[in-house]
């Protein structure tokens, strides 16, 4: 047990930190008497749940995470019809990503839902307002903020993950308090003032840097949803552009600490950055990809937008090498994030070789892939999703140019291409022909083209 609980916080807690250490350490050692309210039983298995799974150095089936788990959800079929607790939400919170990991994630987004619902139904997104403690101690105000944006950070990851809406109330975003970044030891249950905001980095920094990028992708997301029926190319740039200078403006300790317990919460929250980015940017990149119109119908604002992704993609995949180079760490709790957004980054980089082939950048996007490929046949607990894909990327280097898409122009004599007659680049059909949406005007695809990324996300889904 105590292996388990060391896992736990070693890799859950340090990202997402919605239970106070001490305090369930007090009570797993008898030290505090073990909660016997609705819930309890589900937070505790959970946390050993997870604790298994983080803690995994191969990639067979996780048995004892997953008794624990049975047990939750046995647990949880009789506590959810009871009357909710902030216990059962701190459960549900857990629950969700283990079965985002374990390659459920329908039945992750309804458990976060639950438990989104849940905490707003106890006023947990209320309570922690204007730092106003409203009947609590200083520690459980706390506490509260730090399950609140928990479970934000979630829902964001979640939504960015699977292309779905979120349900967060979006004032309620800029209206509640961050946690506080400061250590354990400086904020008991005897505290009756909150501490001040550490300039270092604390256990809860990556938790507040999640939070801060929650509050910037939600709201660009947003902001693209309601510009109808797609947004403009400009709106894109506009959003991706400001995200990117917000980042500027993240405190200190939001970068990659040197500290070795913090080092792994910190990358993930520079890779996840890029990431986001990335989303808000793709949708142009998707259309000018599957556009038969060439390179030279593109504009500037899409030509930048388009190496803007490349670059992203490129700098995450150099990180994370370098990340699983100097720190190897076999288990789940570390491969699992690598694998994702290097998976993420890389088909970025993949939909390029396949769309550009003779782009002057391509030796170089090959030459990425292959050092990809080199760190994933080193993976251990995420070996067989690393290996299939690892086996897509080999394809796609093997694969003759000639057989690739290459309406870019690139495959031309210099200057050919803008004599051709190509198409004009219109993003607002094929922005509605990559989403398969029906009501705005342009006809969805029938199957007889191979939507890569669409079925390549698919795969993901269900993989992560």
């Amino acid at each position: 047990m105590g292996t388990l609980l060391d896992s736990y916080f070693q890799y859950f807690h340090t990202l997402t930190p919605i239970v106070h250490e001490p305090t369930i350490r007090a009570q797993l050692t008898g030290a505090l008497a073990l909660p016997n309210g609705r819930g309890s039983r589900v937070l505790f298995n959970m946390i050993f749940a997870m604790g298994s799974l983080d803690s995994a150095t191969d990639d067979g089936p996780d048995y004892p995470g997953l008794v624990f788990y049975e047990r939750a959800r046995s647990a949880l079929q009789h506590d959810l019809l009871q009357e909710g607790s902030l216990l059962l939400v701190q459960g549900l919170a857990i629950m969700s990503l283990y079965l985002q990991r374990t390659s459920k994630p329908n039945a992750s987004y309804l458990c976060l839902g639950f438990a989104i619902r849940m905490a707003m139904a106890l006023g947990v997104h209320v309570s922690t307002t204007n730092n106003k403690n409203q009947g609590f101690t200083v520690l459980e105000s706390e506490e509260r903020c730090r399950i609140w944006w928990g479970l934000v950070t979630l829902e964001t990851g979640m939504c960015m993950t699977y292309g779905r809406s979120h349900c967060v109330n979006l004032p309620s975003l800029s209206s509640v308090r961050l946690p506080v970044n400061t250590d354990d030891e400086y904020l008991t249950v005897s505290s009756t003032q909150p501490p001040s905001d550490s300039l270092l980095t604390t256990r809860y920094s990556a938790l507040i840097t999640q939070a801060r990028l929650s509050q910037m992708a939600l709201g660009a997301l947003d902001r693209m949803s309601r510009s109808l029926p797609s947004p403009t190319v400009e709106q894109i740039k506009w959003c991706g552009d400001h995200f990117l200078d917000q980042l500027a403006t993240l405190p200190s300790y939001s970068q990659e600490s040197s500290q070795p317990s913090y080092g792994l919460a910190s990358a993930i929250q520079t890779w996840r950055a890029r990431d986001y980015a990335s989303i808000l940017y793709r949708p142009v990149l998707l259309s000018a990809a599957w556009s038969s119109a060439g390179r030279s119908a593109l504009d500037d604002s899409v030509y930048k937008i388009i190496e803007t992704c490349r670059t992203l993609a490129s700098q995450n995949l150099e990180d994370i090498s370098n990340f699983v180079t100097t720190n190897p760490d076999p288990r789940n709790g570390c491969e699992w994030y690598t694998l994702y957004f290097g998976m993420q980054a890389s088909l970025t980089i993949l939909l390029s070789i396949v769309w550009e082939p003779n782009h002057p950048c391509a030796p170089s996007w090959r030459e990425q892939i292959t050092d990809t490929i080199k760190w994933l046949r080193l993976l251990q607990s995420m070996k067989s999703l690393g290996m299939s894909w690892v086996q897509i990327m080999e394809d796609v280097l093997a694969a003759p140019a000639e057989d690739m898409i290459d309406n870019s122009g690139f495959a031309l004599p210099f200057g050919e291409h803008l004599t051709q007659e190509t198409d004009t680049f219109d993003f607002d059909r094929y922005f509605a022909e990559i989403w398969q949406d029906q009501t705005q005007g342009g006809n969805p695809r029938d199957g007889t083209e191979a939507n890569v990324w669409e079925d390549i996300l698919m795969r993901l889904s269900t993989g992560f």
